[in-house]
C-alpha cells in the first residue's frame, strides 16, 4: 500500500496544523504508519478489521476533502 502512495498522502498522521479543522470532521483518524503499527503489533484479529481500518483512512480522506478544490485528494484515495 504505501509503495502506491508515491507523495506519502496516507503515510502518516494528518493533524489541525497541517490541515486545518481536520479534527472537526475526521473523528477517526488513521494513516499507514498507524495501520503498520498495529499490523506489526499484531493489534488485528482479522483481515477484515484491517480492510475497516484501510477504507476508513480513504474515507475520511474523500470526506474531508470536499469541493472543488479537493478532487485531486479525492481522486488519489479513490484510486
Amino acid at each position: 500500500m504505501k509503495d502506491t502512495d508515491s507523495r506519502d498522502l496516507f503515510l502518516n498522521p494528518v493533524t489541525d496544523q497541517i490541515v486545518p479543522k481536520y479534527s472537526m470532521v475526521v473523528k477517526i483518524p488513521i494513516c499507514i504508519r498507524d495501520i503498520k503499527r498495529k499490523a506489526i503489533n499484531m493489534e488485528y484479529s482479522s483481515m477484515e478489521e484491517y480492510k475497516t481500518d484501510v477504507d476508513l483512512m480513504f474515507k475520511n480522506c474523500i470526506m474531508y476533502n470536499i469541493g472543488v478544490e479537493g478532487i485531486w485528494f479525492r481522486d488519489e484515495a479513490q484510486r
